[in-house]
């Protein structure tokens, strides 16, 4: 054979080998870093969303308005505001009365001022009845006489209540003896003008009397109220 052949170089296989999975290695490194990579969406995220998703429930349609009243009808009137209360009673103790030498004291006073208001009526309806029946000065003179016993046994009597005495008792033995001084003036009238003359004297006298105690019943009234008021408790007595 012409000339010498130079020897071959043997490429072992175990490198062959290495470099085989050294490239492996960094095509699959290249892949995973250059291929792209998917976003990554929290579980909340999606849970929101898939809620989200639902449909809404649909709202109820809004009640109609009540329809509107009339303009020509009027506005009822405002109602009147309620009387106001009246006061209560305060529950304070109620006021003891008076002792009963007070109201005896005060019933005496009162009585004789009433005995003074019918006397005058009676001496002043007598004088009347004199000139009505053009009666005779001694008639008349006798007439003045029974007049002042009568009144000075009915101011007696008063004073003669014990100031012990009740108001009730007071006022049975005022009654009592004005019953009993009516009679005995009467039956002295009757004495001195006789039977048909004390029913003649009586008829002008009550006329008369009627007349003066219209004519001085307010004045009386006053004057008991101012000069003679009774206690609490006690009723009015009638003049």
């Amino acid at each position: 054979m012409s000339g010498t052949t130079a020897p071959r170089t043997r490429v072992s296989p175990i490198i062959v080998g290495l470099t085989a999975i050294a490239v492996l290695v960094m095509g699959t490194g290249g892949y995973l870093l250059l291929r792209p990579h998917p976003r990554h969406v929290p579980s909340v995220a999606a849970l929101a969303e898939a809620d989200d998703s639902e449909p809404e429930p649909i709202a109820a349609p809004p009640a109609p308005a009540p329809p509107l009243a009339a303009a020509s009808a009027p506005a009822p009137p405002a109602p009147d505001p309620p009387p106001p209360e009246a006061p209560r009673p305060s529950a304070a103790a109620p006021v003891d009365p008076p002792p009963r030498e007070v109201q005896s004291a005060a019933v005496k006073k009162r009585a004789l001022l009433m005995a003074d208001h019918n006397q005058r009526v009676i001496l002043e309806a007598d004088e009347r009845a004199f000139e009505a029946l053009q009666l005779p000065d001694a008639t008349r003179a006798a007439i003045r006489r029974i007049n002042a016993g009568y009144v000075k046994s009915t101011r007696d009597a008063i004073d003669a209540n014990a100031a012990a005495w009740s108001p009730g008792e007071q006022l049975g033995a005022n009654l009592a003896k004005s019953d009993e001084s009516d009679r005995a003036r009467r039956a002295a009238l009757k004495e001195a003008l006789g039977t048909d003359g004390v029913s003649a004297f009586e008829t002008a006298e009550y006329a008369a009397a009627r007349r003066l105690r219209r004519e001085y019943s307010a004045q009386w009234a006053q004057e008991l109220e101012q000069q003679a008021p009774l206690p609490e408790g006690l009723p009015p007595n009638p003049h």
